[in-house]
């Protein structure tokens, strides 16, 4: 994980433990707009990592603090806990678009492999056979279908059958994924 990824973890995380506390405590209490406001600041960066694992566990730890402030505001404890449950259900929604648009580490893994790239970029252009991809990018049968055997279980692939022929399209992550690789391509070069 690059340094700056790292820091925008570390500093939602510190957020979140400061957010929590100040729940927690009556002295307090009066910082959890501010720090709310940070937060959704600081979710940002994490936001655009574009990697799952990140943004899965500052959903998990929001989550958490949701169901507390709902509790809080059905019991009538507090009257700003509705208010701050609906500021968290907000960061909720942005976690939840941004997992929806983000690449695990095993599709990344299989996107950076040799060959990945240019299979995806000739499918994103047009569906094809295997044995016409294998031949429109100077490839042999057999590395071809694993590479589309590996692609496809992480979803950057789908086959489907039309009588006895194969033909495969570009899966959900594709262009993401293309992406992705490309620019890690650029860093292993630049």
């Amino acid at each position: 994980m690059p340094v700056a990824e790292r820091e925008a973890t570390r500093e939602s995380g510190s957020l979140l433990d400061e957010l929590e506390a100040s729940l927690k405590g009556g002295e307090q209490r009066h910082r959890a707009p501010g720090l709310l406001r940070a937060l959704s600041r600081g979710l940002l960066p994490v936001l655009e990592t574009r990697r799952v694992e990140p943004i899965a566990a500052v959903e998990k730890r929001l989550r958490f603090l949701a169901r507390r402030l709902r509790r809080r505001a059905e019991s009538g404890q507090e009257q700003e806990a509705g208010y701050l449950a609906g500021r968290v259900d907000a960061l909720l929604d942005l976690c939840e678009v941004a997992m929806d648009r983000s690449l695990s580490e095993p599709v990344l893994r299989v996107a950076q492999r040799n060959r990945v790239a240019d299979i995806l970029a000739h499918l994103i252009e047009h569906e094809s056979r295997p044995t016409e991809l294998a031949r429109a990018l100077q490839l042999g049968d057999t590395h071809v279908l694993n590479l589309l055997r590996a692609m496809e279980a992480v979803g950057l692939v789908r086959r489907r059958r039309v009588g006895r022929a194969c033909w495969v399209t570009v899966g959900p992550q594709a262009e993401a994924a293309l992406t992705e690789a490309r620019r890690s391509a650029g860093d292993r070069t630049g």
